[in-house]
């Protein structure tokens, strides 16, 4: 039974969701709230390129300059990656993975196949190249492929299934 005399909140009683917090059970986001935001968790950690949305989730990457006084090239600060499920976002650390201001994500799909018959002998490396379409974020590790799948599970370049960064 529906309580009909119960108000939906309105743009003005709706806030940001800090994701830290989480959704309570049963809780959607876009009936509680206008949005939600990640406090970044270290000192001086900043957002400096966009964002990337793909398989649920929001890809993006901080810069933590050095700021000592080793000199300006002997400490180029820290690279780390988040990935925030969408619409259900919850706290993510973050996972440091390289120096210097990161490229910005990009989501693409491409084809694997390369229309010949694939490598074979010691010169080729391991695996062969499989006769699939997939949709890869370069800069959401850097330069390493993370492979989106509709799941919500990702997979490195290496095909590993990936959990929580």
């Amino acid at each position: 039974m529906v309580d009909l005399d119960v108000e939906a909140p309105t743009d003005s009683d709706r806030g940001m969701l800090n994701a830290a917090s989480g959704l309570a059970e049963g809780e959607l986001l876009v009936d509680q709230h206008r949005g939600w935001y990640l406090d970044l968790p270290d000192r001086g950690e900043q957002i400096v390129n966009p964002a990337a949305i793909g398989g649920g989730f929001v890809f993006f990457n901080s810069f933590q300059p050095e700021g000592g006084t080793k000199g300006f090239c002997s400490d180029l600060g820290k690279s780390k990656a988040y990935r925030v499920p969408l619409f259900r976002p919850e706290n993510d650390e973050g996972r440091e993975f390289g120096e210097g201001v990161p490229i910005p994500p990009i989501i693409v799909t491409v084809k694997l196949n390369s229309g010949e018959p694939s490598c074979t002998g010691p010169d080729c490396g391991p695996g062969e190249i499989p006769n699939e379409i997939v949709t890869v974020c370069i800069g959401c590790e850097g330069f390493d492929p993370v492979e989106i799948c509709p799941s919500g599970r990702q997979r490195s370049s290496r095909g590993v299934s990936r959990g929580k960064y």
